[in-house]
């Protein structure tokens, strides 16, 4: 869960945040992208990997490490929350 105030996160069976005595919330937003969109190198990187981008929809945990799909996603405005953000793809 996390402080819908600050951000951060916290255990469930606490109802306020310890820091700032916001609300919690189990709702999070992910990014999704349209695999129609998306380039040939982040395809190839998805196929590589087994990583649905054609009749099945999927969410992932795209590492920022340079590689094609996270390089596509910053291109176009994304900022990575984390070393690891959760993705999905709508799939063509």
């Amino acid at each position: 869960m996390k402080c819908i105030k600050c951000g951060k996160g916290w255990l469930k069976h606490i109802k306020k945040c310890q820091d700032c005595g916001g609300d919690l919330t189990v709702l999070s937003q992910i990014t999704c992208v349209n695999a129609t969109e998306m380039p040939s190198e982040a395809i190839d990187y998805c196929v590589e990997r087994e990583i649905s981008t054609h009749y099945q929809n999927d969410i992932i945990f795209l590492e920022n490490d340079g590689n094609p799909f996270a390089k596509w996603l910053i291109s176009n405005g994304y900022k990575f929350k984390s070393k690891y953000d959760a993705i999905g793809i709508i799939a063509t």
